[in-house]
């Protein structure tokens, strides 16, 4: 594969194949399509910077990416569209995002924004200026986050609620408070797991939906 098959990028951050079976690329120079014989670039006039992040499918078929500047494009019609600039409350900062039949929601270190698809009003749902929260993950149609101390769900009227609590200490026993990076979820298998480092340690704690316990698996100096 080289520039004369239309694919110019040189890092790629991202990829995913389709419905249709069109493979998405998101890379430094940008969103591309392959078709199985050649690589269609998808751009936008009011795109600011070349490179795109994230790329996921919604209900509709329609591909979806964001970028540094806070804007989110869906693909349709054989084009890239501009759905929503959040430039003003993300600062700068490549936030996570994840869809479902009705919204769009952005992740950002310490926000959560929840933006109507059809009406594109931006809801600030939750701050949290203490607390840094997770990448999403979405499972069986509900969405998984968390923050330093909890685990949060969506429920059936696309709000957000606190699922368990982690109980992780705050301080240590020299009673100073302990440093801590942004926490992961992820599956492996049928179980679902929460990752942290704190201070020196990465912290891993299994989890059952189901009956909302919580069970401590692993701790290491890394």
């Amino acid at each position: 594969i080289s520039e004369k098959d239309g694919l110019t990028g040189k890092e790629f951050y991202d990829l995913i194949e389709d419905n249709k079976g069109f493979i998405w690329l998101a890379a430094d120079k940008g969103l591309f399509r392959y078709d199985g014989k050649e690589y269609k670039n998808f751009s936008h006039k009011l795109k600011r910077g070349l490179s795109v992040f994230n790329l996921q499918e919604d209900h509709l078929g329609r591909v979806w990416c964001n970028n540094t500047s806070g804007q989110f494009f869906y693909t349709q019609n054989n084009e890239l569209q501009l759905f929503t600039d959040l430039s003003k409350e993300l600062r700068g900062e490549l936030a996570s995002f994840i869809l479902n039949d009705d919204y769009l929601w952005v992740f950002s270190l310490r926000k959560v924004y929840k933006v109507h698809l059809k009406s594109k009003q931006i809801i600030d749902y939750h701050k949290a200026p203490d607390k840094s929260f997770s990448p999403p993950y979405k499972l069986n149609e509900t969405i998984y986050y968390a923050s330093n101390d909890s685990i949060y769900s969506t429920n059936l009227d696309n709000n957000l609620k606190p699922l368990l609590a982690l109980n992780l200490p705050i301080y240590n026993t020299n009673n100073k408070k302990i440093a801590v990076e942004r926490s992961t979820l992820f599956k492996a298998g049928a179980s679902f797991y929460y990752r942290q480092r704190r201070a020196k340690n990465n912290i891993f704690l299994k989890f059952n939906l189901a009956e909302k316990r919580i069970k401590k698996i692993h701790s290491f100096n890394c």
